[in-house]
Parts: structure tokens; C-alpha cells; sequence
């Protein structure tokens, strides 16, 4: 990599992820002009060529208070210097609590310049806790617009190619369902903002990809934004509201009608607490608490597995390999914390480390059917199709209805194993397709697909 990309000096790296590195930079002529260039790597630049111009140019040209300004990019090599920004969203929840108050005014920011962005035709489809940064002063950033429509959806997250930034609760909680079908609009940002709300609401919480309007009974704030947040995230874009303008006007109206939403008095049992948010899937508050426990407690398998495993549903995989890596040099013999371990180590792209570490899950306990298919996963991923296979073949015996959640290339039908062929087969169209087609088609990104644990 070069040091000066078209006048940047890259100073050093300051994130990664399967498609790109981001650098801490400055102008070379102006060395306190600072900026965060995100620098393409070269084997997608054929996925960027048709439309990284195209799409750069209109998102540079949105001019809005909550979204970040680019400030210069180019191509040979693509690159994006974007306005250098302080923390995350999901950095903020995970340190502190925030006030319903100040929560809510986060969202009406975030929806405020996602409205403006739909209004000059550019839909953002990745929006997220991490894709929201604040500034020195605190204010508000929509971030990584991601070359809004082609781009993204060419490289989203499939099955067999791990992306630490993409994998987990980043794309598989927040994007709207119709885009792992290959297609959306800006009723796919109203679902991803549907999300947030609640995120927000709660200090935290992350809701299933489905769930019904009383599965937000148990969550404490006003029940008009739970119908919000419910009529946001219908399956069918057509039953969601259908303008990010109405999304804004609704919440106000239900806000201006809200009291202020309190958190639980900090004396309280903290590993209650992390119990609880943990059950309501807030992982950050959960994880938060189990952390304050860890204080008290720090030798305690038990809360070190808890934090790992919530760092995990964040998507924090190298900090989450630290935790599991503490339990098992307690406890080695702990089929399931290698397990955990091998899904950490996987996202982080560490292949031949999660093999390891669920060849070790399976033979601690070889009645454990996600580590057998875990490792049929990692094994694809390497080329070892015999070995794939016989873990694949492990897991059904184990679980004869097993299925994964990878669309076929062909119909977009669920896939299942069939141990007889050593293949996956589609129902739908009935076809076969080996290890080695099915990895072929994701690769060349005619396929997508996830899986969470």
C-alpha cells in the first residue's frame, strides 16, 4: 500500500474490513487537515468499476447537517476520504447508558438525514449502530452510504465468506429482508430505522430479524413507539409505513406525549440485571452489567463466558475471543466455549484457528451438532471438501431437518444436506449443487446467505 494516495499521507490504519482498510491521514500540503480514508482493496475494484463514479458522485453531493461529508476520492487506486469522526453508536451504548431523552433525539437526527438522503434519490441499506458516529462536538453522523446500491449488495455478507464488520449483528439484524433477496428501496431504511429506534428506546436492545408486536409487551417505553418500531419492520415493505417523513412525524407526536423512560438504580444486582437484558436480547446493556458483576467477581468462568457471548451477538469478535480464551484456560474441557471460541476466531478470518478450535468442540462432545456444522462451514471455506463433508454428514445423523440459511443461486429457495450425495439440494427446484459449485456462486456473488447460532 502506498504512503500518499492522491495527496493523503496514510498515517496508519485505524479499521478493516473484507472490502476495505480505513486510514488515519492528512493532506500533504496541510498535515492538520485530517481525514479517514477508506481504501478499497483490489480484488473487488471489478465490482466497482460500473459504479463507484456514479455512486460516489451523488452521495458526495449530499449537503446535511447528520451526514458525513466526504471530502475527496478518486480511483486506481478507489479510495473515499470521508470527515475524521470521535465514536460509534454502538461504542456509546457499550460505555454508557444513554438518557431516553437524548436517545430519542439521536433517531430523529439519524432518520432526519436519512429523509434528506431519500429526498436527492440515494438510499443508504446498511444503517446501523456502527454506520452512526458523533463528532468532537457530539453531533450526530450517518455514516458509509457504502456506494449506496450496487456495491453492497454485490459483496453483503454470504455464508462462506467471513466479514467481521458485515457477519453479525450489523447486517443480519438490520437490514430489511428483501435485501438478501437482492433487491430494495427506501422502505428497506424504514425497517433498518425501525430497528434503531427500538436500539435507541432501550439503551441497547436488538430485536430478531421477526417477531410479533407482543413481543415488545415486556420493553420499557411508550407503547405508540412500539407500534412505531412494529409497523416499521413488516416482513412485506408494502404493510411497513411507507415514508421516513411519516416515521418522523409519528415518533414526535408520540414523544411529545412521552415521559422520560428510567433506567434501573445502579445498586442493584448486576448479574440480574445482565441476565435480564440479556433474555430481551439488549446484548450491550447485558453485557454492560455482567461487566460491572466481573469487577466483583473476576475469576468467575461463568461471567466471563456470559461477556464473551454477548460480545459475540455484537459482533465484537476479537474482544470476545479475549473473554473465551480467558474461560477456557480455566475450563479446556469445555466443549461449548471452543464452539463460541471457533465463531469468534471465523469472523475475525481466522480460518484455520476455528478449525481447530471446533475440530476440539466435536471431539470433546461429538453429540454437538452446531460444532460439526460450524466446522463443515470453516473446513468449505478452506477447499477441504472431504472434510466439509464428513462434518456436514456429522451434523445431519445429529439433526436430520438441518438447514442453514444460504439462498439457493437458482430460485432463492431454502437449501438443504443430503448425506446420501454429500450436496445441498433445493426443494423448490429441485437441483444439486456440491460444495465446491455452491462456494464457486457465492464467490462470484450470485448467491447470498447468513447464519447466526
Amino acid at each position: 500500500m502506498e504512503k500518499n494516495i492522491k495527496g493523503w499521507i496514510l498515517e496508519k490504519p485505524i479499521g478493516a474490513g473484507s472490502t476495505s482498510i480505513v486510514y488515519l491521514a492528512h493532506k500533504a500540503e496541510d498535515s492538520k487537515l485530517k481525514a479517514a480514508v477508506k481504501v478499497y482493496k483490489k480484488e473487488i475494484e471489478p465490482k466497482l468499476e460500473a459504479v463507484f463514479t456514479r455512486e460516489i458522485s451523488a452521495i458526495a453531493k449530499l449537503d446535511h447537517p447528520h451526514i458525513v461529508r466526504v471530502l475527496d476520492w478518486g480511483t486506481s487506486p478507489y479510495f473515499i476520504a470521508y470527515e475524521l469522526l470521535e465514536k460509534t453508536l454502538e461504542e456509546r451504548v457499550s460505555e454508557e447508558l444513554l438518557g431516553f431523552n437524548e436517545a430519542m433525539n439521536i433517531w430523529v437526527d439519524v432518520a432526519s438525514a436519512i429523509a434528506y438522503a431519500h429526498s436527492r434519490g440515494v438510499i443508504h441499506r446498511d444503517l446501523n449502530p456502527r454506520n452512526i458516529m458523533f463528532d468532537e462536538e457530539n453531533c450526530v453522523k450517518v455514516v458509509d452510504f457504502g456506494i449506496s446500491a450496487a456495491v453492497t449488495e454485490k459483496i453483503r455478507t454470504t455464508l462462506l465468506r467471513p466479514v467481521a464488520e458485515e457477519v453479525g449483528l450489523g447486517t443480519y439484524y438490520w437490514s430489511a429482508p428483501e435485501q438478501f433477496k437482492g433487491y430494495s428501496d427506501e422502505r428497506s431504511d424504514i425497517y433498518s430505522l425501525g430497528k434503531l429506534l427500538h436500539y435507541l428506546a432501550t439503551s441497547g436492545g436488538i430485536l430478531p430479524d421477526k417477531f410479533t408486536r407482543a413481543h415488545l409487551d415486556s420493553y420499557n417505553y411508550p407503547e405508540e413507539l412500539k407500534d412505531i418500531v412494529y409497523e416499521s419492520c413488516r416482513e412485506n415493505p408494502a404493510e411497513r409505513i411507507q415514508s421516513v417523513e411519516e416515521q418522523i412525524a409519528r415518533v414526535n407526536s408520540a414523544l411529545s406525549q412521552a415521559k422520560e423512560v428510567e433506567l434501573p438504580e445502579e445498586e442493584e444486582d448486576y448479574l440480574a440485571l445482565g441476565d435480564m437484558y440479556y433474555i430481551l436480547m439488549n446484548y450491550p446493556l447485558a453485557e454492560h452489567y455482567y461487566k460491572k458483576a466481573l469487577a466483583d467477581n473476576p475469576e468467575d468462568t461463568f461471567i466471563l463466558m456470559k461477556i464473551g457471548d454477548c460480545l459475540l451477538k455484537e459482533g465484537k469478535w476479537s474482544e470476545a475471543e479475549k473473554y473465551l480464551r480467558k474461560v477456557l484456560e480455566k475450563t479446556p474441557n469445555n466443549a461449548y466455549m471452543w464452539y463460541l471460541l471457533g465463531l469468534s476466531l471465523y469472523y475475525q478470518g481466522k480460518i484455520n484457528e476455528a478449525v481447530e478450535a471446533f475440530r476440539n468442540s466435536v471431539t470433546l462432545n461429538p453429540y454437538y451438532y452446531s460444532s460439526w456444522l460450524w466446522l463443515g462451514l470453516a473446513s468449505a471455506y478452506l477447499g477441504l471438501s472431504a472434510q466439509a463433508i464428513n462434518a456436514f454428514n456429522q451434523a445431519y445423523w445429529l439433526n436430520p431437518q438441518f438447514s442453514i440459511s444460504i439462498s439457493c443461486p437458482d430460485c432463492g429457495g431454502r437449501l438443504f444436506w443430503n448425506p446420501y450425495k454429500g450436496t445441498w439440494y433445493c426443494p423448490a427446484c429441485k437441483k444439486y449443487f456440491t460444495v465446491e459449485e455452491l462456494i464457486e456462486k457465492i464467490y462470484a456473488g450470485e448467491s447470498f446467505g447468513f447464519f447466526i447460532y
